[in-house]
């Protein structure tokens, strides 16, 4: 009985430290990865509600051109990466994805 006991309370920790774990999806802060998403979305509606995962806007030089890569999570365990140019005015553009599994940056 005793065993039961100890059996349900560790399977209640475990399932509360799953769902603690469990974040809401991340979403872009930078207006230039939001503006590469829609343009990505507007160039490949299939993309449209997929989730963020990350991008290498922090190696972004204002001024200065720069590719942008942006992750969003696809079906299974695919990583999608979009691949957007900077200008040095800062205007964004997309040039297109590729589906793989490795992270932007």
């Amino acid at each position: 009985m005793n065993m039961l006991k100890l059996s349900g309370a560790a399977l209640a920790s475990v399932m509360m430290v799953s769902l603690a774990q469990a974040a809401p999806p991340k979403t872009p802060e930078s207006p230039m990865v939001k503006e590469c998403i829609d343009l990505a979305v507007k160039d490949s509606p299939k993309l449209e509600g997929l989730p963020y995962g990350q991008d290498n806007i922090d190696d972004y030089t204002q001024g200065e051109p720069f590719d942008l890569e942006v992750t969003l999570y696809g079906q299974g365990n695919a990583l999608l990466n979009l691949k957007c140019d900077v200008d040095e005015s800062g205007s964004v553009s997309y040039k297109g994805h590729d589906r793989n599994g490795s992270w932007a940056g």
